[in-house]
């Protein structure tokens, strides 16, 4: 769509190529994450959203015409999303993940969910680098090896301070 999309609680804004900003949409929960994902040669974007305790609500998704669908599938709550070549993986908190070829309504199901180490920390973010999917949680970072199982990519974190939430935000492929 060559436009920049950002949410800003539960209504989705756009900024033109000119740098207009323009009201797009709003939806019944917060925005919590954005990502692009083509589909069939279609381009879409993909929006989770997030009640005010941070659980994962139902995903909706825009095309190129801007219009917004509510998914329907089985499994379509979502508070992360990210593409890794070809798959659409979704993240929801505080420790499951699941891939899709489409993520649109009657198209593919979810996979079964695969589980990121122990349900005591949240995932914070889903990334995609080098082809591979990489989990940030509040304790440390994990990845998706080539054979679809969780690895830890480090143990050497810095002692995170008690009632301190936020480790793993904010990391970025640079």
């Amino acid at each position: 769509d060559d436009d920049l999309f950002f949410g800003q609680g539960n209504k989705l804004y756009r900024v033109n190529t000119s740098g207009t900003l323009t009201y797009q949409a709003s939806f019944p929960y917060a925005i919590a994450d954005l990502c692009y994902f083509p589909v069939s040669g279609t381009d879409y974007l993909f929006i989770a959203l997030e009640d005010t305790s941070y659980v994962a609500q139902t995903y909706w998704y825009m095309d190129t015409s801007e219009n917004c669908t509510q998914s329907n599938l089985a499994n379509g709550t979502a508070n992360f999303f990210t593409a890794v070549t070809t798959t659409l993986w979704l993240g929801v908190t505080p420790n499951s993940i699941r891939s899709n070829t489409s993520g649109l309504n009657g198209g593919a199901a979810w996979s079964g969910v695969t589980s990121v180490n122990a349900s005591a920390k949240n995932i914070t973010d889903l990334l995609s680098y080098n082809n591979a999917l990489y989990i940030m949680k509040e304790d440390r970072p994990f990845y998706l090896d080539s054979s679809g199982v969780v690895q830890l990519l480090t143990n050497n974190t810095a002692s995170i301070p008690s009632g301190y939430t936020y480790y793993g935000n904010n990391a970025v492929e640079w």
